[in-house]
């Protein structure tokens, strides 16, 4: 067990006090990106390891298979030679974790496609780069049994996009600082992908992760994919009721408390994707999107302002603040299958989106930090007698 520190000797009052002080100062500095954004901004992913043994890679046919990607990289893959008997001409690690085999078997033209793409992971990056908060992937064989399933997880995303608020960010603090990228918004897209289908079984093996606890071949399982393709759970679809979702969901549109990657729960999946290119692109699309529907609310508020009200116009209904979840209709079809989800954009007047900042606190900021430093200088010297 894990020793308590004691502070039996430090002296109370200015010991007490700087750690106060300096505890209210995190506060106040506290990042309060939501953790999705944060992850997409920032968070590299792990990569993952490819053991090719010597004969393989040293034929003509893998050197020209691999050499446009030692040229381009793009993938969170690293590749390596080994003399070592690896049972098959190449293996496939989890980042970090030699002990766990994603994938072996032969490597060929058609398996090094099938471990760097995937259509169920073109949809995926799709959504994230277009400001999806999270992907839930539902792996399963279209039943009528998955169908209800999978309308019953949609039904209730749905509900979680009409009263998820992504917290209130102020725009002076550093720490807030967001990259290029897509609008800010919340959004729960459902995909579906089928279990049997060999082209995703890589991904889908990766998106189990390497503590996956039950049997591959037991039945439907869901996984949640935010980021730059990190999945922060995957359990079978029985251990995934409403609580479950709901406080996976909320969870990953809340304030990014650690920032440390690591720290957080989760892990990373194999994507062929240049994230930094992907999302200065996407940054690009949301400014040009933006400037239209700017231009568009400052004309509807002066036409608004100047047009006198028709007599006898029946007054516009109130908007209800939180709307009923509609449940989608489950399709069965090749997968993916992709059960449709329109992510609640951004509000210009604080609906789903970002709420308005907070005045600037930054004197404050620079008071609380200057009165920590300096309650702790003093307990130091005291500490020192």
């Amino acid at each position: 067990m894990a020793r308590t520190p004691s502070f039996r000797n430090f002296p109370a009052l200015p010991w007490g006090a700087g750690v106060t002080l300096l505890a209210v100062a995190g506060s106040v500095l506290a990042c309060t990106v939501p953790v999705f954004r944060y992850a997409l901004d920032r968070w590299e992913p792990d990569g993952f390891l490819l053991k090719l043994n010597s004969e393989t890679a040293r034929t003509e046919a893998t050197r020209n298979l691999l050499r446009p990607f030692r040229a381009n990289g793009g993938a969170n893959l690293e590749i390596a030679e080994t003399s070592l008997d690896l049972g098959a001409e190449a293996v496939l690690f989890f980042p970090g974790r030699t002990d766990k085999p994603v994938w072996t078997g032969p490597f060929t033209g058609e398996t090094w496609e099938r471990l760097l793409r995937s259509p169920g992971r073109e949809t995926i990056a799709g959504h994230l780069l277009e400001g999806a908060s999270a992907v839930f992937v539902l792996a399963d064989e279209g039943t009528p049994a998955d169908d209800l399933e999978a309308a019953r997880i949609g039904k209730r995303l749905r509900f979680l996009e009409s009263v998820a608020r992504i917290p209130e960010i102020d725009p002076t603090d550093p720490s807030n600082r967001m990259g290029p990228g897509p609008e800010l918004k919340i959004g729960f897209p459902l995909v579906r992908l089928r279990k049997s289908n060999p082209v995703e079984s890589v991904f889908l093996d990766t998106l189990r992760g390497p503590e996956w606890y039950g049997n591959p071949s037991d039945g439907p399982f869901l996984g949640v994919v935010f980021g730059r393709g990190r999945v922060l759970d995957a359990r079978p679809v029985p251990e995934c009721d409403d609580e479950w979702i709901e406080n996976t969901a909320l969870f990953l549109v809340g304030a990014c408390s650690c920032q440390v990657k690591n720290q957080n729960p989760g892990w990373d999946s194999l994507f062929a994707v240049d994230w930094d290119r992907a999302l200065a692109a996407a940054g690009e699309k949301a400014a040009t999107n933006q400037a239209p529907q700017e231009e568009k609310a400052i004309a509807s508020a002066t036409d608004s302002a100047g047009a006198p009200r028709v007599s006898g116009a029946p007054e516009a209904p109130a908007e209800a603040a939180v709307k009923p979840p509609v449940s989608p209709a489950a399709t069965v079809s090749e997968a993916p299958v992709v059960v449709e989800s329109r992510p609640a954009a951004a509000d210009p007047q604080g609906g789903v989106g970002v709420a308005p900042a907070a005045p600037g606190n930054l004197p404050l900021r620079i008071a609380l930090l200057a009165g920590a430093v300096f309650i702790a200088a003093l307990s130091f010297r005291l500490l020192r007698r």
